[in-house]
């Protein structure tokens, strides 16, 4: 799952590396460890999302600011930052724009 590899590329995984189950991994296993793992997952992301959010907050508009802006004294449309982000893509370009 870190390499964005679903379970077929698991089993192949598996296999190169001569680990048992990687006949079965791609049709049993993968989805009950994806299930497994993924609250964990989430918590641990949301968690960095907040922490990364409340940082530009203080960055941007300063200490005091930002406590009124936690305790909910202030809007959050009067917190004006910019937020960018780049997707990561599964499949390789064609070339064509």
């Amino acid at each position: 799952m870190q390499v964005c590899c679903g379970s077929a590329e698991a089993g192949v995984l598996l296999t190169f590396l001569d680990l048992p189950h990687n006949s079965t991994f791609q049709r049993n296993i993968f989805s009950r460890v994806q299930l497994a793992i993924r609250p964990g997952i989430k918590n641990v992301t949301d968690k960095c999302m907040t922490e990364s959010r409340n940082e530009e907050v203080r960055a941007t508009v300063g200490e005091e600011k930002c406590l009124q802006w936690k305790n909910k004294t202030i809007e959050e449309k009067e917190i004006p930052f910019t937020v960018s982000y780049d997707m990561g893509w599964n499949k390789r370009a064609s070339g064509k724009i």
